[in-house]
């Protein structure tokens, strides 16, 4: 028999996948959450997070690495000290600070290889695609564990718990989400989302901010003991 919270999970993500399928706006989509009774302590934070309102292109990326930028603020770090310009400092600090730097190098690999419809990374996924999405927000979502565990639920036939709590229980992206990965964006663009919402602007965006916040809600925890709670559905 099913674990009673799995069955829940696999409920509650059904219920989700469902609405935004039949969502034909963002505003269709702004309203989920709160039908289902998603607690805001899970939603994302926009105020940590405000929406990104810029593109960063190949080019931009290749007339840094010409000027030396990115050699001199990233991978040299002996030559950070002859730097003039403080921002730039400051976000150096801030990523040496948070260990983070490496980080950069993979979304500068996403922003490059936006094109490829094919890639062999298999390290830095969550932020190479970051960089992917930074460079063509259009057609590239942003995705992270909690976005990969809906998914994957969603995947997952209600009757084979060992797969669900496998699903719950996913908390870092590797090599072995490849496929989960494209699957995910190959959803996006599918059939099975209306043409109406696919033609609003930033569409998988308001998408991410949905799985972002019910992937946090039925991550498994094994130090505690966390009820999920759906509304009637």
């Amino acid at each position: 028999m099913i674990c009673s919270e799995n069955l829940i999970a696999k409920k509650l993500i059904n219920s989700i996948f469902n609405d935004i399928i039949n969502s034909k706006s963002i505003s269709d989509l702004e309203r989920i959450l709160e039908k289902n009774e998603v607690e805001t302590k899970y939603w994302i934070k926009t105020d940590d997070y405000p929406k990104i309102k810029f593109y960063i292109s190949n080019s931009e990326i290749e007339k840094l690495e010409n000027e030396s930028f990115i050699i001199n603020y990233i991978f040299n770090h002996n030559k950070i000290k002859d730097v003039d310009n403080t921002i730039a400092k400051l976000l150096y600090a801030m990523a040496w600070k948070n260990g983070d730097l490496k980080k950069i190098k993979h979304i500068i690999q996403g922003i490059k290889d936006v094109e490829k419809s094919s890639s062999k990374k298999n390290d830095g996924l969550v932020f190479y695609q970051f960089g992917k999405y930074l460079a063509k927000k259009e057609s590239e979502p942003i995705i992270d564990q909690h976005v990969l565990r809906d998914f994957k639920v969603y995947l997952t036939d209600a009757d084979k718990e060992d797969d669900i709590c496998e699903a719950r229980n996913l908390a870092t992206v590797g090599k072995k989400e490849i496929e989960l990965i494209k699957d995910y964006k190959n959803w996006l663009i599918s059939d099975e989302l209306s043409d109406d919402l696919k033609r609003e602007t930033d569409y998988a965006y308001h998408i991410d901010k949905i799985l972002f916040a019910v992937g946090k809600k039925i991550k498994s925890n094994k130090n505690e003991k966390k009820k999920i709670n759906i509304p009637n559905i």
